[in-house]
């Protein structure tokens, strides 16, 4: 398979796609600030998915069929528009417009999709039987979805009911039943990893923003050192996993892949606004501190799942010393459990989730040194002799 790279234009989308992101986390500042009325988190769960769903399908047309033509550029362009007026739709009490922004941008985005993968049919003739099928099946999903987005419109209108979820979960389902087909005919690995991979820096670069406020002169300098060695901690984590464990050259439709990436984006964007909690809430130290151990909970169980992705030699069925990657879910254990019971000790509190995030992050390098058949430096590689007992 051709080695297919990730376009500018995708990510200029990205950007376009963080926005939205960073208005649904404005969504749940409300419930942040006490902790005391959680009626926002469904929606916000609803439209996460629904925002994301959109991003994957877009990806998976520009990985599979999508190559530096004015159509694409023109599809992608027209979904940005788009994606504004759904950003502008994300609210918790709906009214009359915003619900219309909301869902005819989603309805006309699932259409302009579907159109372009129609377009990819007609246009070309080196497409087989099997790609024939497989882009027939993405516009009927599209369409469908598409569809039933449209007709939650009049019932919104007329009775006030939300009924969201059915379009979003008959989309889900639809393509949860096509993956062997698109299993068939694999993914351009390499493009959707980086795609994911430069999703979730954009999404720590959101963290980043995010923690400004431990660095001003009303804050002490010691929890803004703290905070940032947890978020930079957190990154090297998935930027290690990212490099030095991913199996590039596995062939799969892509779709686990991409859903075990969800829990690391929601992790992340759920962490920074634990974190932001922790600094302007009212609330008291121990609902703040749940927060964010789920949160990082979350996060770490994305990691955990991206194991299937593993090379052969870093899979734990096959790892040597295999004790290291299995201590990765003592530390962390242990240090939620000090993080939770030393809750009213926010400087002793800090300096455990640092001492935690790096003892991970030394416990994965460790791993890695143990069974890794080559160390890459720059352009050079080492080799290193078979592990022997």
């Amino acid at each position: 398979m051709e080695e297919k790279k990730v376009e500018h234009i995708e990510l200029f989308y990205d950007l376009i796609f963080v926005f939205c992101i960073s208005k649904l986390t404005a969504f749940l500042e409300p419930m942040t600030e006490r902790f005391d009325d959680f009626s926002p988190l469904p929606y916000y769960l609803l439209m996460f998915m629904i925002l994301l769903q959109i991003w994957i399908l877009t990806t998976f047309l520009m990985n599979r069929y999508g190559y530096r033509h004015a159509t694409d550029y023109a599809c992608i362009f027209i979904n940005m528009f788009f994606l504004f007026f759904m950003a502008d739709g994300i609210r918790e009490d709906w009214t009359n417009d915003t619900f219309l922004r909301f869902h005819v941008a989603w309805a006309l985005i699932m259409l302009n999709l579907a159109l372009q993968f129609g377009y990819k049919l007609h246009r070309h003739e080196c497409m087989d039987k099997l790609d024939e099928k497989i882009i027939k099946r993405y516009m009927a999903i599209l369409l469908t979805e598409g569809t039933l987005a449209a007709l939650c419109i009049p019932v919104f209108l007329s009775t006030g009911k939300l009924l969201a979820i059915i379009p979003l979960a008959v989309g889900i389902g639809l393509v949860a039943w096509s993956a062997p087909l698109f299993g068939k005919r694999p993914v351009h690995f390499d493009h959707l990893a980086e795609r994911i991979s430069l999703l979730v820096v954009i999404t720590f670069g959101e963290m980043v923003v995010g923690i400004t406020g431990y660095f001003t002169t009303s804050s002490k300098p010691f929890f803004g050192m703290m905070v940032f060695l947890v978020v930079f901690g957190l990154f090297l984590i998935y930027v290690f996993d990212y490099y030095n464990y991913l199996d590039r050259e596995i062939k799969t439709s892509g779709i686990g892949y991409t859903l075990l990436n969800i829990p690391l984006i929601f992790g992340a964007n759920n962490i920074t606004m634990a974190l932001e909690a922790m600094l302007t809430s009212e609330a008291g130290t121990l609902p703040k501190t749940v927060y964010l151990v789920i949160s990082m909970l979350i996060y770490m169980a994305g990691f955990w799942g991206l194991a299937a992705y593993h090379k052969p030699e870093f899979q734990f069925k096959n790892a040597k010393k295999p004790w290291l990657g299995y201590s990765i879910i003592g530390v962390f254990a242990l240090g939620c459990a000090l993080m939770l019971v030393l809750h009213d000790r926010p400087a002793i509190g800090a300096a455990i989730t640092v001492v935690m995030v790096f003892g991970i992050l030394l416990l994965i390098w460790r791993f890695f040194k143990a069974n890794a058949k080559e160390q890459r430096v720059a352009a050079f590689c080492e080799w290193r002799p078979p592990y022997q007992e």
